[in-house]
């Protein structure tokens, strides 16, 4: 029986022969065709994911630039504060600068001699740097109340230069000190400087900033 069956199949071999290898040939292009295109589908898929990730890093990038232009917008706006209101002109500030002084020295309880000042131009920093030296006899406590009152005084003061002679291990002995401080200004006259250091401020007075 399956010797007539089998006999049967070669018989028809011609027709049923082809027609399988058509079938086979054409499951084998639907597979290829079908894994191209799910390789094709993976490598878009992963690109697409790619491009998503730099969209959101440089949305993050962009972000932290636009909050770094504002701060440093904010920082010129309050740098330009500075510089009108804060140093501003000796004209504006001498006054200021001289009452600063002398309430941290009647605070400390000392009474300076004479006061000497002199001035610089910072050209870094495009401000003219004020100073004002004067000496005193004080205790060490004194000293030290000195020194507080002026660091908390509002005129931006900064101690330039400090020095004694005397025991210092001595608190109760009187030790004589030289102090300098200093102050930046936006602008400074010329003819006022002259005044106040006897002719030795550097030319170029009445000059702050250039264009901003």
């Amino acid at each position: 029986m399956i010797g007539r069956r089998w006999l049967a199949w070669r018989r028809l071999l011609p027709v049923w022969l082809p027609v399988a290898l058509l079938a086979v040939a054409n499951l084998a292009l639907y597979v290829w065709l079908s894994s191209e295109t799910i390789g094709r589908r993976a490598t878009l898929e992963a690109s697409v994911d790619d491009l998503r990730q730099t969209i959101v890093r440089l949305e993050r990038a962009c972000n932290r630039a636009s909050n770094d232009r504002q701060a440093v917008q904010t920082l010129q706006v309050e740098l330009d504060r500075m510089y009108d209101d804060v140093f501003a002109s000796l004209d504006d500030r001498l006054t200021a600068i001289l009452r600063a002084v002398g309430d941290a020295t009647r605070e400390a309880g000392v009474r300076p001699g004479t006061f000497s000042y002199s001035a610089s131009e910072d050209k870094d920093l495009g401000l003219w740097r004020f100073q004002i030296s004067f000496a005193f006899e004080a205790q060490y406590r004194q000293v030290r109340r000195l020194l507080d009152a002026l660091a908390e005084s509002p005129q931006f003061l900064i101690v330039d230069r400090i020095s004694f002679n005397g025991d210092e291990e001595a608190r109760s002995q009187d030790l004589r000190i030289s102090l300098a401080v200093s102050t930046y200004l936006a602008r400074a006259d010329k003819e006022l400087l002259d005044r106040l250091t006897a002719g030795k401020a550097p030319t170029g007075g009445d000059r702050g900033r250039g264009p901003r």
